[in-house]
């Protein structure tokens, strides 16, 4: 839809908005008496517990609508490299129903 462009295409500078913005914030609370360790630990307890919730869920969908379930693939979103293959297949884990 032509009409609609000019407001999606504002996404893109969003987009790279929030990821300025989420670098700067993250080292900007840094604190420097807190170790690498501390911090990546800290980071992962804040993200992955939701990833892996939501994952489940792309799981129970996705066999309730009988669609394509692959161990290896679900394996791989859990880890956070889905994004490393080319194949959309593995980028989006399971396929939309």
């Amino acid at each position: 839809m032509p009409e609609t462009y000019p407001l999606v295409s504002m996404g893109q500078a969003g987009v790279t908005f929030f990821f300025l913005l989420s670098g700067f914030v993250l080292a900007w609370s840094m604190n420097p008496s807190t170790s690498k360790r501390q911090f990546y630990w800290r980071r992962f307890a804040r993200i992955w517990p939701l990833h892996a919730l939501t994952a489940l869920a792309a799981v129970v969908l996705s066999l309730s609508a009988q669609g394509d379930q692959s161990v290896p693939r679900l394996l791989a979103s859990l880890l956070l490299v889905q994004g490393r293959f080319a194949d959309p297949h593995w980028v989006y884990t399971f396929p939309r129903v």
